[in-house]
Parts: C-alpha cells; sequence; structure tokens
C-alpha cells in the first residue's frame, strides 16, 4: 500500500510538472507572437522607407535601399508613399524589405513581367495587406467613393527627370487567378479597360486604351483568393 501511495504521489508530481511544463510553452509562445507582431508592424510602418529617397547599389548609408527599386510611389493623403522593389520572380520581396533584410511585411514590389521603367501600358504593382492602413492595407479605404474622390492623386518619381501624376479613377475586387490584371503583357489595354469597366464597384472617369495603366494590389484577408485592385492613369 505504501508503495502504490508514492506512486500516486508521483504521478501526481508528473502531471504537475507536465502542467507547468505545458503553461510555459503557452506562456513563452505568446510573448513570441506579441513580439513578432511588434517587429512586423514596426517594420510595415518603417519611417525610414518612407523617408529614404535613394535607391541602387549605394552602401555608404547602412539603412540605405539596395537591390532594384523601380520607382517611388506616393498617394497624397494616405500612408502610401514606398519605393517599389521588382525582384527576378514575385516571390522575391515578398518576404524582404527594401534594405535586402528579412520582413514579414515585405516590400511593395512591381510585377517582375513588367517594364521596370513602367514604359508597358499596363503594369500592376503589390503589396501585404497590413493593418492601421501600413503598406497596401490602405487600399480598402478605396471602397469608399467619398474616399477615393478626396484621394485620388499622387505621383510615381521613376528618377528625377521622370515622375508620373497618377490619377486614381477605379476600384474593384477580383480574384489573384484572373489573366486580366495578374497576367501583365497576356491581355491588351483595350481588354484590361474593358474588364475594369465591368467590374469597377467605383468608376469615376471614362477611361480609354491610349491612357497608361497601374493598378495596385492586395489580398482581401489571408488565406482568400479576393484581391482588391486600385486603378490609376499615368500623365506626365
Amino acid at each position: 500500500m505504501k508503495v502504490i501511495k508514492q506512486i500516486i504521489r508521483c504521478l501526481s508530481l508528473f502531471e504537475d510538472i507536465l502542467l507547468l511544463f505545458v503553461f510555459l510553452i503557452f506562456l513563452i509562445t505568446g510573448i513570441y507572437a506579441i513580439y513578432d507582431n511588434f517587429l512586423l508592424y514596426q517594420s510595415a510602418g518603417n519611417s525610414s522607407i518612407s523617408s529614404d529617397k535613394s535607391g541602387g547599389d549605394d552602401r555608404e548609408n547602412e539603412k540605405s535601399i539596395v537591390g532594384y527599386m523601380a520607382a517611388r510611389l506616393t498617394i497624397d493623403g494616405t500612408n502610401i508613399d514606398y519605393p517599389i522593389m521588382q525582384g527576378e520572380t514575385n516571390i522575391e520581396y515578398l518576404n524582404k524589405d527594401p534594405y535586402g533584410e528579412y520582413s514579414l511585411s515585405g516590400s511593395i514590389f512591381l510585377d517582375s513581367r513588367n517594364d521596370g521603367k513602367f514604359e508597358d501600358d499596363y503594369s500592376i504593382v503589390y503589396g501585404h495587406h497590413m493593418e492601421n492602413g501600413y503598406m497596401f492595407g490602405a487600399l480598402d479605404d478605396f471602397l469608399d467613393e467619398d474616399y477615393l474622390a478626396k484621394h485620388s492623386s499622387g505621383t510615381l518619381r521613376i528618377s528625377e527627370d521622370l515622375i508620373y501624376k497618377i490619377k486614381i479613377f477605379a476600384v474593384l475586387i477580383d480574384d489573384a487567378t484572373c489573366d486580366y490584371f495578374f497576367a501583365p503583357g497576356s491581355r491588351s489595354n483595350e481588354e484590361i479597360i474593358e474588364h475594369i469597366k465591368e467590374k469597377a464597384l467605383i468608376l469615376t472617369k471614362d477611361v480609354n486604351d491610349a491612357d497608361k495603366i497601374i493598378a495596385l494590389s492586395t489580398c482581401r484577408q489571408a488565406g482568400s483568393n479576393r484581391r482588391t485592385i486600385v486603378i490609376g492613369s499615368l500623365y506626365v
């Protein structure tokens, strides 16, 4: 009987230790998740990215942008003021910031199939959907017609000598498999514009195939195949 009681006490002690161990795992996981979330949004809202207008491979400043910076995108009156990077594939900048460092919020980037100087009739730019309007989380705001009307202007700075003005004129939701938007070069500008007219939730001007088009795209929510797409025209 004494042996049985000792066994029961040992099992009870083991159970207490196991519960404590499980609790510590959950505690550590929770603390890490909070810390990771903090780093994620600190990276997404990194003011140095917004203030750093440099590009190319200048390493003189430790935090200067490296890799291929295609342009600088600014939408007036919003948090959107970011360098547009372009990789050899569309995977490269999903989790890499413009400084070449790992970042869950990634970078704003131009489709790898587009011309890096925005000479195509149609170009598409991607960004993660972040809360608080960071990265391309701000695109959801354009689903409100009044908001779009007040935030329809911006600039796309290719170089000191070439700065496009942006006029946002449409917003829509479509699937990531839609080749009108997500396979640049596979459709004519005329076809793309007709599709915009057909799918637009908001359309503020009569656009034609002479317009140079830029599309800004982000996920609707995690794991979703749906995309919010904000459409603008480029002009000098």
